[in-house]
């Protein structure tokens, strides 16, 4: 049986593959346990290079371990990046979304929570606290609704290509999810 990462991972490589091609050099920001890096590897045969605070790789993927804000790659390393539920855990999300810019040639692929009322907001807090205690995470947590995002990618001089939910809704963590797709503007 396919552990419950990878399943979600082959969700996420699917939606993904509809705006990153085949065979290019991607970077997969804030890892994590390295399924979705390897799904994509293998969906897209790409090269896929994984990125995070902390080794808690379960598969066997390409890895470098990073401060959280610089990433240690040349510019426009990567054809395409995917930030996936990463950013509202970032110390400081912009510089991110800067160096992810930075680094990146074509598309970048952000999956978000995006809290829309206060009872999501505080699910999301929740959600945030307990996950930074069990992988000892020091700072806060910034959960934006879609609107919220939205205004900061244009404040880093990002055009939206693609703006949609990121369903299936899950029944124990009930809140708005997007995928957005985002090109740094020349």
């Amino acid at each position: 049986m396919m552990p419950i990462y990878e399943l979600a991972a082959h969700q996420r490589a699917n939606e993904i593959a509809q705006f990153v091609e085949p065979k290019t050099r991607i970077l997969d920001l804030g890892t994590g346990h390295g399924a979705l890096a390897h799904v994509l590897k293998k969906k897209l045969s790409a090269d896929v290079v994984g990125i995070d605070v902390r080794d808690g790789r379960k598969w066997d993927i390409d890895f470098l371990v990073f401060d959280g804000e610089n990433l240690p790659f040349g510019d426009k390393s990567f054809d395409s990046t995917v930030i996936v539920f990463v950013l509202h855990h970032a110390s400081n999300f912009r510089k991110l979304l800067h160096e992810a810019a930075r680094v990146t040639r074509g598309a970048i692929v952000i999956y978000e929570d995006t809290p829309a009322n206060a009872f999501e907001r505080k699910l999301c807090a929740a959600h945030g606290a307990s996950f930074n205690k069990t992988f000892g995470i020091k700072n806060g947590t910034t959960f934006l609704s879609e609107e919220e995002w939205l205004r900061e990618f244009n404040a880093v001089n990002f055009s939206v290509v693609s703006n949609k939910s990121a369903g299936p809704a899950n029944p124990i963590y009930m809140t708005r999810r997007r995928m957005f797709v985002v090109t740094p503007r020349e």
